[in-house]
């Protein structure tokens, strides 16, 4: 049981499973997605370098996180879950994707995974709901 870990995977548990944790990837998940939407051409090369570090960061984070559930509970428990492996396949892709490209994220599957992961974790925040419609407000009005 969890009563027998040791320090690092109680810590690691506690850290990915807390609802901090929650709040700060539901966060990252949204700088990213609006990172994403605001590629558009010509983009100066300023703002360019500012997307690309900022997808640099919450990819490798991410990445990060994922590792961390799974060092938390074991791998065996990880993949029960379909979104668990779903989010490690979106993990592993988006850390390929960045080691092997300069730019933006450029594969429309890993933005819906990412796009998911942020749903995922707003799903478990009551006020998401309210949030997501002053967004949709906000850019209508725009």
């Amino acid at each position: 049981g969890r009563y027998h870990m040791n320090w690092f995977t109680r810590t690691t548990y506690i850290i990915t499973h807390s609802t901090l944790s929650t709040y700060i990837l539901l966060g990252l998940a949204l700088i990213n997605v609006i990172a994403a939407s605001i590629n558009r051409h010509p983009i100066p090369d300023s703002e360019y370098d500012a997307i690309v570090l900022i997808n640099r960061i919450i990819t490798i984070l991410f990445f990060v996180e994922t590792v961390l559930k799974i060092i938390s509970v074991s791998v065996q428990e990880f993949l029960r879950k379909n979104f668990n492996v779903f989010e490690l396949l979106i993990s592993i892709f988006s850390m390929i994707e960045l080691v092997s490209t300069d730019g933006i994220v450029v594969v429309s599957l890993l933005r819906l995974g990412k796009f998911l992961k942020f749903w995922k974790e707003g799903a478990k925040w009551s006020n998401f709901r309210i949030i997501i419609n002053v967004l949709y407000d906000g850019f209508t009005y725009i």
